[in-house]
């Protein structure tokens, strides 16, 4: 079977899984985003091969990889990447690997391990129970921040696996970060590995990666999404205080969730909130003071949080934004009358009022519609709110105008859970509410479809 400029992305379990005596031969493909692996090789006689692609982004827990080889296949790879993955590169049971490049084209393995930063699990390979891969001219690192994080190969005891590295490039010998040579290899290797010289220059081929190709915002949402919300936390703000434009709102809202989760400095927060917020833009600096508030409610302060956003959404810079807002007030005042701390009642309390300002706004007679609001220049569905969120979450979108529209949630494996619109929708500015009753913790899926426009947002239930 051949796989030919393809692009498999966000799957359940692995982008693509090939067993038996089977042959595959993919080339120009991307495999991303996967919850287990990239690709899956199984079974005797499998002897595929892999020209010209990229494998990233994949894996959740400790054994997951960019590549699983397990009992007796073969597979060839030329000129491919491997990483960044947010576990390993290579997880090597039982069976061969031929890594065989030349002068022109080199296989990049780098930067595997981002979920977990340092140790075995985020090796570039990891063999075990009799693994017997033959690597050749192929540049192998893993470089962050100028430091080399985890170990670029494990070789378990188990099985006596036996690798062999003939001529590669170990190459984390940028911004000052230690080279590879006789007196450090043993820092780059746990286990017996055989290597036959090495060489001191990248090999051209697959286009040379940086150090800074995996972004700050990337790092911080790999270890945020596995459960390292303080470590996640710097990396985030690197990003909002850099030059980039894209995600700022995004990455403030995903630090307090981290600092929240990891029973951080609320307090502090709120005043590098309160800092940050000057000199930004509109849409930065309102949603930099609206956190600092939820700081002072995430703190235990109900009473205070309320009288804070009460303040804030007398300059509000819209409507839909001071509607918004009146939803976190009744919010932060259910909590004050309930006693301070999020608790059940409260949220439940807080959803029904939410509904009925909901209700209230798409009530509202159409001359006064349009009077307040403007008609949007385009389609768009905002980030949802709050994100991640307990039990619900509200999702603005916009039309310009009357159109057909189709909003629905997905879960990871791709099975819609809910729909939450599905007709004809008025020119404007709307929300809708999710209540995800019945459903597991998890990450989920919202997409919009709407006179061609297709746009899908990731909401986090976090219960």
């Amino acid at each position: 079977m051949d796989v030919d400029h393809c692009k498999i992305t966000e799957c359940a379990i692995e982008c693509l899984k090939i067993s038996g005596n089977f042959q595959l031969r993919m080339t120009n493909t991307e495999a991303s985003y996967c919850d287990n692996y990239g690709i899956y090789l199984s079974s005797n006689g499998n002897w595929s091969s892999f020209e010209d692609c990229h494998i990233f982004s994949n894996g959740t827990s400790n054994s997951d990889a960019a590549f699983r080889l397990s009992t007796g296949c073969m597979p060839t790879i030329i000129n491919c990447t491997i990483g960044p993955d947010n576990r390993r590169g290579f997880y090597i049971y039982n069976n061969g690997l031929i890594l065989d490049g030349n002068d022109n084209d080199a296989n990049v393995i780098y930067n595997n391990g981002t979920g977990v930063q340092t140790g075995t699990t985020g090796a570039e390979f990891y063999a075990t129970a009799g693994a017997d891969p033959s690597v050749n001219r192929t540049n192998i690192w893993d470089i962050r921040d100028g430091e080399r994080q985890g170990i670029f190969v494990y070789n378990a005891t188990t099985g006596n696996p036996d690798l062999d590295f003939e001529n590669c490039y170990f190459g984390d010998d940028w911004d000052g970060a230690p080279a590879f040579d006789e007196e450090t290899q043993e820092d780059f290797f746990v286990g017996d590995v055989d290597f036959d010289d090495w060489s001191d220059t990248y090999f051209e081929g697959a286009d040379e990666p940086q150090p800074d190709d995996l972004s700050d915002f990337d790092i911080a949402l790999n270890l945020m999404s596995n459960g390292y919300f303080q470590d996640a936390v710097p990396y985030f703000w690197r990003h909002v205080e850099g030059n980039q434009t894209k995600l700022k709102v995004n990455a403030l809202q995903r630090i307090l969730w981290c600092v929240y989760r990891s029973q951080g400095d609320l307090a502090a927060l709120k005043d590098a909130y309160l800092d940050y917020a000057d000199g930004q833009e509109e849409r930065v600096r309102y949603a930099a003071l609206d956190l600092a508030c939820f700081c002072t409610l995430y703190d235990g302060y109900s009473e205070q949080a309320a009288e804070e956003l009460s303040e804030l959404r007398n300059v509000a810079p819209s409507i839909a934004d001071s509607l918004v807002l009146e939803m976190d007030i009744s919010y932060a005042n259910m909590l004050a009358d309930g006693g301070d701390g999020p608790g059940i009642d409260a949220v439940n309390a807080y959803d029904t009022q939410m509904r009925e300002l909901d209700e209230l706004l798409d009530n509202l007679p159409e001359t006064t519609q349009q009077k307040a609001v403007p008609v949007p220049a385009d389609f768009a569905l905002d980030a949802p709110y709050p994100n991640p969120f307990n039990a619900t979450v509200n999702i603005r979108y916009q039309l310009p105008s009357e159109e057909l529209l189709r909003i629905a949630v997905y879960d990871l494996s791709g099975r819609e859970v809910a729909v939450l619109k599905n007709g004809k929708e008025t020119v404007g500015y709307h929300s809708a509410t999710w209540q995800a009753d019945g459903q597991a913790s998890g990450v989920y899926f919202c997409r919009m479809e709407a006179a061609g426009f297709k746009r899908t947002v990731k909401i986090i239930l976090a219960k």
